[in-house]
């Protein structure tokens, strides 16, 4: 009996740190993009040299904190992944969750194309180290719960958080950890919802797609995979020649130059800076196929340089970002090609958004479950089937014509420990 109360002690403190911490979090960054976006001013040369030099002063600060944690360069998640493994030991739970908290904020502020779901995992799972490190105990399945609480918190979906802990974190399901898994997680849940109550993506579905209308799903299956494939290999890539030119000056430094970049595309891009769920949330304005194609180029390209450029933060909502743009670019073309209705496509570009997620990540049960969290329970009958049926053929169709891995298992594989 004393070991239960122990542990229920044990979990609920767990899931009230963790709930507290990123819901505070997920405030302050929304309060910090807001404060950006409204003290950018129209694009003149006087507002790029201040935007520029701000950015560099941030910069500084930010590189200075990824030097002393080299844990916190990036979103952290193959960082928190590998101490799941018992590979990495470096983690200093309190300093990293302090340094990626403040670090992420430099790279919002500036607008670089990464979000903040990514530190969102990495601080759930240093909450989860530090637990252990107070009950004196080395509990990986601890850890990985704890990074399921922080993705559940970070897109307000506690039954998301849940599967995550199984399929992305532990990747294997152990039916002794499911009651700790949802008791962390609804503790969690319950403290975030109280502090952000409001989810960061809207999609206005009200009709059912009928039958006839699922070839469109075939186009965007294909383009998907496509570009979902092209951005992992592309991020691997370029990490790879970074770390065989490490010593070069020009790498050394380019989380200054990526910064400088992201003030220019702030003041002359302002809708297409940082982590892209502007250009989702505004997705059914966009009706020019050519316009469509350049936004998701630059958001291809920029995203693969902020995600190799050691500032803090994730690329989970900048993937999506892609399949929005795919599927919003689909649909269009269905349209003028098929005469597909216009009432459709929100439905749609549901679907393509986080179809990204069992191509890229691998984890088509966590981006089934978000994508019906995001469609909302009174909509559940309209989405359920379309959404199971294309991500789980993103998914297998992937690792069938695809020679590249989960992105993270690639990034974790090239880490190197310090």
């Amino acid at each position: 009996m004393k070991s239960f109360w122990n542990g229920l002690a044990k979990y609920t403190l767990l899931g009230a740190l963790i709930g507290s911490l990123i819901g505070v979090y997920q405030l302050v960054a929304r309060i910090v993009v807001r404060f950006s976006n409204k003290i950018i001013c129209l694009p003149n040369y006087d507002c790029i040299i201040v935007a520029i030099i701000g950015s560099l002063f941030l910069a500084y600060f930010a590189r200075v904190l990824t030097t002393i944690d080299k844990n916190i360069a990036g979103g952290g998640v193959p960082m928190i992944e590998l101490a799941i493994k018992g590979k990495n030991k470096s983690i200093h739970p309190i300093r990293s969750i302090i340094f990626m908290f403040i670090n992420s904020l430099f790279s919002f502020m500036t607008g670089v194309g990464i979000g903040s779901e990514g530190p969102s995992v990495y601080m759930g799972g240093c909450v989860g180290v530090a637990v252990n490190k107070l009950f004196k105990k080395d509990d990986k399945d601890l850890i990985g719960i704890s990074c399921g609480a922080g993705f559940g918190c970070a897109f307000l979906s506690p039954l998301a958080g849940f599967i995550y802990i199984f399929e992305e974190a532990l990747h294997k399901f152990n039916y002794k950890l499911i009651l700790k898994a949802l008791y962390t997680v609804a503790i969690a849940y319950l403290i975030v919802h109280f502090i952000t109550p409001n989810k960061f993506l809207s999609f206005n579905i009200n009709i059912e797609l009928p039958f006839k209308y699922y070839y469109v799903f075939i186009g965007i299956i294909i383009v998907n995979i496509i570009v979902g494939t092209l951005f992992t290999i592309f991020v691997v890539k370029i990490k790879d020649f970074f770390s065989k030119n490490k010593n070069n000056v020009i790498v050394r430094n380019r989380i200054f130059i990526m910064f400088a970049i992201a003030a220019v595309v702030s003041v002359f891009l302002t809708e297409y800076r940082g982590a892209g769920s502007a250009i989702i949330n505004n997705i059914m304005n966009y009706d020019s196929i050519i316009l469509i194609l350049l936004i998701l180029a630059f958001r291809f390209f920029y995203t693969i340089t902020s995600a190799n450029s050691n500032a803090s933060g994730g690329f989970i909502v900048p993937m999506i970002t892609f399949g929005a743009l795919t599927g919003i670019l689909v649909c269009n073309l269905s349209t003028i090609w098929f005469n597909l209705p216009v009432e459709h496509y929100p439905l749609i570009i549901l679907v393509s958004t986080f179809s990204m997620m069992p191509i890229i990540t691998r984890s088509p049960l966590t981006g089934i479950v978000v994508a019906i969290s995001y469609a909302g329970l009174s909509n559940f009958s309209i989405v359920v089937i379309p959404v199971i049926i294309v991500l789980a053929i993103s998914y297998f169709a992937a690792k069938k014509f695809t020679k590249v891995n989960d992105i993270y298992e690639e990034l974790i594989s090239r880490t190197q420990l310090v």
